[in-house]
């Protein structure tokens, strides 16, 4: 039989913070992220050649 286990069922549920869910935003969307940061410094660059 499974007994249940007293130690784990007396941990209080603690609830995601935005912390947590900013991290996993982070984790899950890093590499768009990059590319879009990447993409974004070539047309501020070319535009910043274009003006000067």
């Amino acid at each position: 039989m499974n007994a249940p286990n007293p130690v784990a069922s007396a941990l209080p549920v603690r609830r995601r913070t935005f912390e947590d869910k900013t991290v996993r935003l982070l984790a899950a969307h890093a590499g768009k992220i990059y590319l879009f940061l990447l993409a974004l410094t070539a047309v501020v660059v070319t535009l910043r050649e274009r003006l000067t």
